[in-house]
Parts: C-alpha cells; sequence; structure tokens
C-alpha cells in the first residue's frame, strides 16, 4: 500500500511540475501570470493528505523560511516570487515569532518538482483577486468518525485551528491580498474498526476576504460572521483526490 501511495505521489508530482514548464519572463506584479488558486488546489490537497498519510516528516514554521528563500531562487522570474520577495521581513515575522512549534508543524515536499517547495503561497483568486495562504499545517488530531460527521470535523479544526492562526497572520493581512487562507491536514478514524486503514487523512482549507480578517481581529465582526464571509473548502476522508465547496455551522 505505501508503495502505491508513493507512485501516486510522484504521478501527481509530475503532472504537477508538467504545467509548470514555461517560466515568466518578469516577476511583475500581474494576475495574469499568477498560477491560479482553483486550478490548484485540488493537486495541494491530495498531497498533503498523502504526505500526512505516510507520516511525513514534519518541518517547523522557523525553518520554512529557508525553503521559501530557495523557492525564490528557483523561481525567480514567477510572479509569486515578487511577491514572497517584496513581504519577506513580514512573512518572516510572522512564522518566527507567531507559528511557533509545537503548536504549528507542517508537511510538503522542499523539492518544487515534487509539490510546491513552500506552504506559503500567493495566487490569483477567481481571475480577478490575490490570495495569500498558507497550506500543509500538519495537526496530530485524530477525529472519532461515530461521533462526528464530516461538516462536525470540518467545524472543530476550523474554529480550533484555523481561526486563532488566522490572528498570527496580521503581519500580512494588510498587504494588498485582497484574501487570505489558511489549511490543514488531520486524521479521521472509525474507533469501531481494527482495520489498519481505518485511520485516513482530511484536508480543509477557510478562505476569508482579508478586509473581513482584519475586522475580527480588531474585534469589530463575530467569529460567526467571519465564517459566515468565508469560502470552506474540504477533501474529507471518502474523497480520494479532489475538493468540494462546503458550509458549515459553529457549534
Amino acid at each position: 500500500m505505501k508503495k502505491l501511495l508513493l507512485i501516486l505521489i510522484l504521478f501527481s508530482s509530475n503532472s504537477f511540475a508538467q504545467t509548470k514548464t514555461v517560466k515568466q519572463q518578469t516577476p511583475k506584479q500581474n494576475l495574469n501570470k499568477l498560477w491560479d488558486f482553483h486550478e490548484w488546489i485540488d493537486n495541494i490537497a491530495f498531497m498533503d493528505k498523502i504526505l500526512w498519510d505516510l507520516g511525513h516528516k514534519p518541518t517547523r514554521a522557523k525553518d520554512v523560511i529557508a525553503d521559501i528563500d530557495n523557492f525564490v531562487k528557483q523561481n525567480s522570474n514567477e510572479s509569486e516570487s515578487y511577491y514572497l520577495k517584496k513581504y519577506k521581513k513580514s512573512i518572516d515575522s510572522m512564522l518566527t515569532e507567531n507559528f511557533r512549534y509545537p503548536v504549528i508543524d507542517f508537511i510538503y515536499h522542499k523539492d518544487s518538482t515534487l509539490g510546491a517547495g513552500t506552504p506559503i503561497r500567493v495566487l490569483s483568486y477567481n481571475k480577478t483577486s490575490t490570495i495569500f495562504f498558507i497550506t500543509s499545517i500538519a495537526l496530530q488530531e485524530v477525529y472519532n468518525t461515530m461521533k462526528f460527521t464530516s461538516r462536525q470535523r470540518a467545524s472543530k479544526v476550523i474554529t480550533e485551528y484555523l481561526i486563532p492562526s488566522i490572528k498570527k497572520m496580521e503581519p500580512v493581512m494588510n498587504k494588498g491580498f485582497t484574501y487570505i487562507g489558511i489549511s490543514a491536514v488531520f486524521g479521521s478514524k472509525d474507533f469501531s474498526s481494527d482495520y489498519v486503514l481505518a485511520t485516513k487523512p482530511e484536508y480543509i482549507l477557510f478562505v476569508v476576504p482579508s478586509k473581513k480578517a482584519n475586522d475580527f481581529v480588531k474585534g469589530e465582526i463575530t467569529e460567526e460572521e467571519l465564517v459566515e464571509s468565508a469560502d470552506i473548502i474540504s477533501s474529507d476522508r471518502d474523497m480520494g483526490s479532489g475538493t468540494k465547496k462546503i458550509k458549515i455551522k459553529i457549534e
């Protein structure tokens, strides 16, 4: 089974990399030259779930900084690198001061030919806006499928981990990105089963307008209002690949 998963990783990664064969000539602030969020998110979710399932060695937040620097060097002509370089100080501050081990770990391939190369991404969103988002956060939580439905599991991750992390993104919140987002991969298990594959990974992504996130941090809107404004994207245990947009209720 592990070998099969590795083959799937390589297959997905190769097709992932093949979409990036053309380098941009100039790293300009140009939406048309940013990779499209909606075209990438299925691959990102799939890769995060596979790496979590394989027990991939996590990376601490402070060590992500070096991988961002390597990504910028290797992709210096791409518009995404333009943003990562421009806001380097804010990103570094966010990672070293706010996303501290052992609360936050990341799982991702450091080699950009096998994945993103960094969990810090800047992409186009709805082809009209920019999104700054953090992906590949690895949670150790394993939720009981007999106790919580898929929506309830998503709600718990969002309220217990992702929304508190929105506040930690304040250093980049007012940098001109229209949206900000944060995602995590975690486990779910049928605790009535002893089957070795009873535990499966799930992925959840929380995207909100930067203005709403800023209002929430300032205490001007409630958690419920923040969730109401969000795009929530899920890939649950029953989805081997692909994602879907969902709505949740805070309980």
